[in-house]
């Protein structure tokens, strides 16, 4: 647990921190947000001691970091940064076992653990033996949190870690940052200038202006009861659709509407079901629960059209993601489905709607 004690933090007569005081929760993934020069960078450093507060305090699991030493404060807490500071004339390997080796690890336990983090974030073994030139931005992202995971850190601190990864890559990013999250569960403090991102990714929103806190709370109630009009600004027009991020489809799909079929179903079978189902289709599923495709409405001599690849989302998907791929596909519904097949029901666009701006779903929260 990290907490901030009115916390106040100054430059000259600047005063970038003002009286900052709030808690971040064990295994939580806290998201610091606002314009340039509000104080987010400097609030961060302030907690490994890369900058010293000049009044109040911060403790971490009810200790000052004053009374660390700041060396030691450093190593025990991971840190990734956006262009992820590699050592060049390291490779892979190198970056990854730096903070392991000063520590004193023995060679063997970094190797384990070096193989470990490369599986971790989804980098083939031999990318150990690379140098930091030889990577894609993408792929040097991920050695720069494989690094900042190295020692196993509580806490890890992250400075705008995917602000200079292009579009795709970022969200493919996001997606291995979840996963990761979920795995490890650390105490995660990250800095953004994308709501889009924060919303995405943190458990816990804290909106900084001038220095000052502008409101710190779980991300669903930060989307539906915004502090002040700066705030309502930050999240955008479109701030009840931005919700939908936190809600996934597998919650929101309904095993109704539609027939179920086997693949060994006649075609007089299949058409009852088709004729008989609301929603005017009936999904084919294995005797395994995967789902095969689905048959439609009958063509006039009275036999059903098969589609072997129906419109459908993984159950991981967020609503907004589901909705996407509902309006690219011209559709008002999409079939829902597990990571290996199996049919969870379907999700219609009636659904969706009645979701937005509605009570909080978002998992993992504090």
């Amino acid at each position: 647990m990290i907490e901030f004690k009115n916390v106040v933090k100054r430059f000259g007569k600047k005063i970038a921190v003002n009286g900052l005081s709030m808690t971040m929760g064990p295994g939580t993934t806290t998201m610091l947000i606002g314009p340039s020069g509000c104080g987010k960078t400097t609030t961060l450093r302030m907690i490994n001691r890369l900058i010293d507060a000049d009044g109040g305090d911060i403790l971490i699991d009810g200790r000052s970091v004053r009374e660390l030493d700041p060396v030691d404060l450093r190593r025990s807490i991971g840190y990734a940064i956006q262009e992820t500071g590699l050592f060049p004339h390291m490779d892979v390997y190198g970056n990854i076992a730096a903070v392991p080796r000063l520590l004193g690890w023995p060679e063997k336990r970094i190797r384990a653990r070096v193989a470990e983090l490369l599986d971790l974030v989804t980098l083939d073994q031999s990318f150990g033996r690379k140098y930091p030139l030889q990577l894609s931005g993408g792929e040097a992202q991920r050695v720069g949190i494989a690094r900042a995971l190295a020692a196993d850190p509580a806490i890890l601190l992250m400075d705008e870690p995917f602000g200079a990864i292009d579009p795709i890559n970022r969200s493919r990013l996001h997606e291995l940052f979840e996963i990761i999250q979920g795995r490890i569960r650390k105490t995660i403090v990250f800095v953004t200038h994308d709501i889009n991102e924060a919303i995405k990714l943190g458990d816990r929103i804290a909106v900084l202006e001038s220095g000052s806190l502008v409101q710190y709370d779980d991300t669903q109630r930060v989307l539906d009861d915004p502090a002040n009009e700066f705030v309502e600004r930050l999240l955008g027009s479109d701030r009840k659709l931005k919700g939908l991020i936190l809600k996934r489809a597998g919650d929101h799909a309904k095993p109704d509407g539609y027939g179920v079929a086997s693949p060994e179903d006649s075609r007089e079978k299949l058409a009852r079901l088709v004729a008989a189902a609301p929603e005017g289709f009936a999904a084919v599923v294995g005797g395994d629960g995967r789902l095969k495709g689905v048959y439609t409405m009958p063509t006039a001599n009275g036999r059903p059209l098969f589609n072997a690849s129906p419109l459908a989302v993984d159950e991981s998907a967020d609503l907004l993601e589901s909705l996407s791929v509902m309006v690219s596909a011209g559709d008002s519904r999409v079939l829902v489905v597990s990571a290996d097949g199996a049919l969870r029901g379907v999700l219609r666009l009636a659904d969706i709607s009645g979701e937005i701006g509605g009570s909080p779903r978002k998992e993992g929260g504090a």
